[in-house]
C-alpha cells in the first residue's frame, strides 16, 4: 500500500487530501460490487467527517482519494464533546 497526503487551503478552510493505492494486488477481472469495508469508508468519510471518497479499481489494485474538511471536522469533534 503507497499512501500520500497533504493539506491544502488556508486556516478555516483547509483539506485534508489522502491518496492510498495498493501495490502487487491481484488483477480485477470487472468491478468488483462494494464491501463492507468500502461502505463503513464511505460512511465514515462522508457523513461523519463531511468529506468525500472518490474509488477507483486499476489493473493494480484499489486506489481511493478523501478529501477532509479540516475546520469540519475539529467542529464535529467539539460539538460531540460539549454535548457528551
Amino acid at each position: 500500500m503507497q499512501v500520500d497526503w497533504q493539506v491544502s487551503g488556508e486556516q478555516g478552510d483547509g483539506l485534508l487530501i489522502i491518496d492510498g493505492c495498493e501495490l502487487g494486488g491481484p488483477s480485477l477481472p470487472a468491478q468488483p460490487s462494494p464491501g463492507f469495508g468500502s461502505r463503513l469508508l464511505r460512511q465514515a468519510i462522508t457523513h461523519e467527517l463531511g468529506g468525500e471518497l472518490a474509488a477507483r479499481f486499476e489493473p493494480e489494485g484499489v486506489c481511493c482519494t478523501m478529501t477532509i474538511p479540516i475546520e469540519s471536522a475539529g467542529r464535529r469533534r467539539q460539538a460531540g464533546g460539549a454535548s457528551a
